[in-house]
């Protein structure tokens, strides 16, 4: 079955058109901005790609949450994975994994979460606490928890899954020298970062690529922005904004998307203030 999915997929890609010019200089835009992300974040750099109209991109992401759940994991592992076997097969490959920093600071998993555990509701939470009137701005723009607020967490998780370990005796070497290696990366990631997004994502990449063997660029959507990469696809949605909505609500009814249509006077970009919050656009 898996050789079959991988066969229908190079079958698809052979086919698919070739990277246009604009694209080209888009995703080495972006390969440099993943190389600083690599150099801030304190990752080897990966290896050396050549852009050409026949480079295949292959992008996944996800909100920089607190120590994600599971499935935020599969993503960077099945990109990479895809990644493995199209080069595998003679073709040039890229993986990018992006993370979303410009969210407003509404999702609580952004900055908390819950591990399993062995008592009555069979998890335990974890993570930390931010101001109510920090909700509505950019994540990015949010501090990262203070070192002696940070230590204190650190703390009640290193006892949490040390008094487990005690619970499994056969795997009490393995489970500490997991906890310490996973340990060493949140510090050392809280000591680079200097918000609370940049925190979370350096965690993330580093578990990626120390622990998991995961090699794909990691980038902060922030960094895109500054960079203005996307300017010409931005004007492009701006001459026929009328239409960009159009389109935007007919794949809702379309794909019968669990999503909110948008009104025909919606402007789709966001106002970004200094003060860190973001509001819609209508004209």
């Amino acid at each position: 079955m898996e050789n079959a999915i991988i066969r229908c997929l190079l079958d698809k890609l052979r086919d698919d058109p070739v990277l246009s010019n604009n694209q080209q200089k888009n995703v080495s835009a972006l390969i440099r901005i993943a190389g600083k992300f690599n150099i801030n974040a304190n990752i080897p750099k990966s290896r050396k790609i050549q852009v050409s109209e026949k480079l295949l991109v292959l992008e996944s992401g996800h909100q920089p949450n607190f120590l994600p759940y599971a499935g935020t994991w599969k993503k960077a592992f099945f990109l990479n994975y895809l990644q493995k076997k199209l080069m595998e097969n003679g073709m040039e490959a890229i993986a990018f994994f992006g993370f979303p920093d410009q969210n407003l600071s509404t999702a609580k998993y952004l900055f908390r979460n819950q591990v399993p555990a062995l008592n009555k509701k069979g998890v335990k939470p974890i993570g930390f606490k931010i101001n109510n009137s920090d909700r509505l701005k950019s994540f990015h723009t949010i501090e990262k928890p203070s070192a002696d607020i940070w230590q204190h967490e650190m703390d009640n998780i290193e006892k949490f899954y040390s008094d487990i370990s005690i619970k499994i005796p056969h795997k009490k070497n393995s489970s500490k020298k997991n906890l310490d290696q996973i340990t060493e990366i949140m510090w050392n990631s809280y000591d680079l970062a200097k918000n609370f997004a940049e925190l979370n994502g350096y965690v993330f990449a580093k578990i990626c690529y120390e622990i998991l063997n995961i090699d794909v660029l990691f980038f902060f959507y922030s960094d895109i922005h500054k960079e203005k990469i996307f300017i010409e696809e931005s004007k492009k949605i701006l001459q026929n904004v009328q239409l960009f909505n159009q389109i935007y609500n007919r794949v809702i009814i379309e794909k019968r998307l669990n999503i909110p249509p948008v009104n025909e006077s919606h402007f789709p970009f966001w106002y970004h203030c200094e003060c860190g919050g973001k509001i819609n656009l209508f004209f």
